[in-house]
């Protein structure tokens, strides 16, 4: 290639090369994750429609695709031990999307969107990580026909174009704008390619050690040292309300803490760091004469993330239930329970984990708390500004720090026992979803998604029968759009076989190609933990019954 990126692309080759260039530079550039590849069908198109017209064959833009797909594949970020343990599998979350709202409000599938499924059922490998941007215009044939790769794949993502339009219009973005070219960049968060400088996995709050926090007058009951503002004593709080008081000055004070920390760092990166390819590459630095790390950008956020949601739902449940509406548990044999890690009350823990509502079954009871501390995380991180005149925004993903962090948190009143994996992003906890997969979804559509322009993230495992026939497949379509329809913003899914799972365990070798779900990426399953192979065998697996 001698022309590009330094002369425009004239082929489709070539456009595909200056797109990879540019890529692996970002990522030398910024130690990179999150370096999205964005709307592929839609910047590509042009040059793939031009060459087919012009007579190439339509299987030469497929290898080059395929060349590109593994690519992409070879770029490996290093994490420490402890960064390890947070981005298990080693995401790089460069997915390109296809799909959404073309800048008229029509569907925006073309040829080249039904190539890119086509290549990323025939390469299987865990990057890049395609993801579907569902609205009400795209045709359900297109649907189902991304279905059809996730069978084989774990991909596509799917996300709701008008819940991520609304979302980014609540951080600021003009409506006109976000309806032109909305897509999500990384793993979940809402975006608008080449305007937008987001840090938008800055840092994460643990919601569940908020409430071990509340109802220990601010103590670490691991550690016994005071890390929360001091609140009343569990004890004598007389009201539900009043425990919820106690929560959220934990909630509060966490935020502020790691807005704190965040300024810091970002006043060194702006220092040590600058980043002068990406302000050649967004919108308005060049005009302004300001880089991204200084502002320069239309639009400036830093996002966080809140882990634990369901974790602390049911817990929140379960106290409201027990103690304070039913009478059968008192707070003090509460707390001693959590506190001796529930060693001689295990009848006692059954007791937390079964008698009262979980998130996830669409019981209003849990989901109006899963609600309550959701809009609660949300609203403390709307408060804030960024050091380049942006929005702090919420975001629901976790990465597989709900797994990392779970070792910081003691027994919770939900019956899960100390360093226990936390719940998994915006997902009901492992193994609490009873009543189906539209129980679950019912349950996550009682949230306003749009307030986490950082994102929201709902894992499902199906086992691997579930999508076996034609039939059942565009049942599966069929659910995400109604889920979608009724609000909600992104789903992703883990079609798994458990005896396949525990044998891979036994004999790693045997299995070098097997792919998993974790977040909102897929990674290989013999590189991943112990600890986060059980946490995924966990979750709830279900079924594509006729009654579901």
């Amino acid at each position: 290639m001698t022309r590009v990126p330094a002369e425009p692309a004239t082929s489709f080759r070539e456009a595909l090369q200056s797109v990879w260039f540019l890529h692996v530079i970002l990522h030398i550039d910024s130690n990179g994750y999150g370096v999205t590849l964005g709307r592929m069908d839609q910047y590509l198109y042009p040059y793939y429609e031009r060459d087919l017209k012009l007579g190439k064959p339509r299987d030469e833009a497929k290898a080059l695709l395929i060349g590109f797909w593994l690519k992409c594949s070879e770029i490996v970020k290093l994490y420490s031990n402890k960064g390890a343990r947070l981005y298990a599998g080693f995401p790089v979350t460069d997915p390109p999307t296809v799909g959404g709202l073309t800048p008229e409000g029509e569907d925006a599938t073309n040829p080249l969107s039904e190539l890119i499924l086509e290549v990323e059922e025939a390469v299987r490998l865990p990057q890049p990580d395609v993801a579907v941007l569902w609205s009400e215009r795209m045709q359900d044939s297109f649907l189902v026909r991304a279905a059809r790769v996730v069978r084989s794949t774990n991909k596509p993502k799917f996300f709701n174009t008008h819940v991520g339009i609304k979302a980014l219009v609540r951080a600021g973005v003009p409506e006109s704008e976000a309806k032109k070219d909305y897509t999500f960049t990384g793993c979940v968060e809402s975006t608008v390619p080449g305007r937008t400088w987001g840090w938008s996995n800055a840092g994460s709050v643990n919601l569940a050690k908020c409430l071990e926090l509340a109802l220990n007058r601010g103590i670490d009951s691991l550690s016994g040292a005071a890390i929360g503002p001091h609140t009343p004593d569990a004890q004598s709080i007389g009201t539900y309300r009043q425990l919820q008081e106690a929560f959220g000055w934990q909630v509060r004070y966490a935020v502020a803490q790691l807005v704190k920390a965040l300024h810091a760092v970002e006043l060194a990166h702006r220092e040590r760091w600058p980043e002068p390819l990406p302000s050649l590459l967004v919108h308005s630095c060049l005009e302004r004469g300001v880089g991204v790390d200084q502002g320069g950008a239309d639009y400036n956020f830093t996002g966080i993330q809140g882990v634990g949601l369901a974790t602390v739902a049911d817990a929140l449940t379960a106290i409201k239930t027990l103690v304070y509406e039913r009478g059968t548990l008192t707070m003090s044999e509460l707390l001693a329970s959590l506190a001796a890690d529930f060693a001689g009350s295990e009848a006692l823990r059954l007791r937390l984990e079964n008698e009262a509502p979980k998130y996830g079954n669409d019981e209003d009871e849990a989901d109006a708390q899963a609600t309550w501390v959701y809009d609660l995380y949300c609203h403390e991180v709307d408060r804030y500004t960024n050091l380049r005149g942006g929005p702090f925004i919420a975001g629901t993903f976790s990465v597989s720090s709900h797994d990392a962090l779970g070792e910081y948190v003691g027994a919770t009143p939900d019956g899960r026992r100390a360093r226990a994996p936390l719940s998994d992003a915006h997902s009901p906890a492992q193994g609490r979803v009873r009543n189906g997969p539209t129980a679950a979804l019912r349950s996550l559509i009682k949230q306003d998604h749009s307030k986490a322009a950082n994102g929201t993230l709902l894992n499902m495992r199906f086992n691997a029968h579930a999508l076996g026939t034609e039939d059942r497949l565009v049942q599966f379509a069929q659910l995400i759009k109604t889920f979608f329809r009724l609000g909600g913003f992104h789903v992703q899914f883990n079609i798994t076989d458990p005896a396949a799972l525990r044998n891979a365990q036994r004999h790693p070798e045997r299995y070098p190609d097997l792919m998993v779900r974790v977040a909102a990426y897929v990674a290989p399953w013999i590189q991943l933990s112990r600890d986060l192979q059980e946490e995924i065998l966990s979750r709830t697996e279900m079924a594509m019954d006729r009654d579901t």
